[in-house]
């Protein structure tokens, strides 16, 4: 079971632009590069350069059916986009397909998706509760979302599982169980976020993500376009940052502060909103801060 709560604290995500999906029926290994060592360099350049991470998919119980399948998503440029590519023309296009869906703009090279992807980690050779509980979750999603549903490579957070990412809107969930799938599946064509599972939201920065995570905690707002991260100010002398939070209900101002010493983590400690009081995500409101308007030095979607 994921570990509880503790005030403050978010269930961070990995920091990436998109995403390429390429389907492999396995056996997977523990990692990408063991499992298709045969990959090209031009897809691993260009995934890297673009800030994509690879992951292997397959239909749930389909361990030798392969048709070639393909996907690249991103949400970097703002606007959350899936294209469809076969894996034959991966080489020769996915450079051009990945710069123009990081830069929000259909490539026209891919056939666009319209519909959503839900991705679960079931990599037993990576993590045990990802073979067991992402397998069951994995059915489930299925038999909820059919087409729509792909087991998948590591995703990130083991300790999650069973974890669960929804692309294109890079929003991923934690320590889902069998029951909570249908819920999850019928918000997702509304545009909404079963809040109780949010981890967090990919393509921020940690800072950022810790700060989207405490204002929709505060707020209640689940509807992916209601929370929008402005802008990160510059760190003070103790390590903390004030993040500008764009919602439907205002803008907010949320102070966040390193965990450790690796700048990856971040925990959100203050949320003042359009009412100017300060809330303390899952514990009572508190004092009015001492700050002004957030000195914005960087937009959140820079990469980091």
């Amino acid at each position: 079971m994921p570990p509880p709560e503790r005030d403050g604290i978010r269930f961070e995500v990995p920091v990436l632009r998109g995403w390429l999906l390429i389907e492999h029926p396995g056996p997977w290994s523990s990692s990408v590069e063991r499992t298709v060592p045969g990959l090209p360099a031009r897809v691993r350049s260009a995934a890297a350069e673009h800030g994509l991470r690879i992951n292997l998919i397959r239909r749930y119980g389909s361990r030798r059916t392969e048709t070639g399948r393909c996907f690249v998503s991103s949400f970097a440029g703002g606007v959350p986009l899936i294209e469809e590519v076969h894996r034959e023309q991966l080489t020769g296009r996915l450079p051009s397909i990945a710069a123009a869906l990081t830069a929000g703009r259909p490539s026209g090279l891919g056939t666009p998706l319209t519909g959503p992807i839900f991705l679960v980690c079931t990599n037993a050779q990576r993590n045990a509760a990802c073979g067991s509980s992402g397998t069951a979750v994995a059915r489930a999603a299925t038999a909820t979302a059919g087409g729509h549903a792909w087991e998948t490579t590591h995703v990130g957070g083991c300790r999650f599982a069973a974890n669960l990412v929804w692309l294109p809107a890079g929003v991923y969930y934690r320590g889902l169980a069998v029951a909570e799938l249908p819920a999850l599946v019928e918000a997702a064509d509304r545009g909404r976020i079963v809040l109780p599972r949010y981890r967090g939201r990919a393509g921020l920065p940690p800072d950022a993500q810790a700060a989207e995570w405490a204002v929709r905690r505060v707020t209640g707002l689940d509807a992916v376009e209601s929370v929008r991260v402005a802008g990160i100010g510059p760190a003070d002398a103790s390590g903390h940052r004030l993040v500008e939070v764009l919602t439907t209900r205002g803008t907010y101002r949320v102070t966040v502060h390193p965990r450790g010493q690796s700048g990856l983590r971040y925990e959100a400690v203050g949320v003042t909103g359009p009412g100017q009081h300060e809330d303390r995500p899952g514990t009572d409101r508190g004092s009015t801060p001492e700050h002004g308007p957030c000195p914005i030095i960087r937009a959140a979607s820079e990469r980091r």
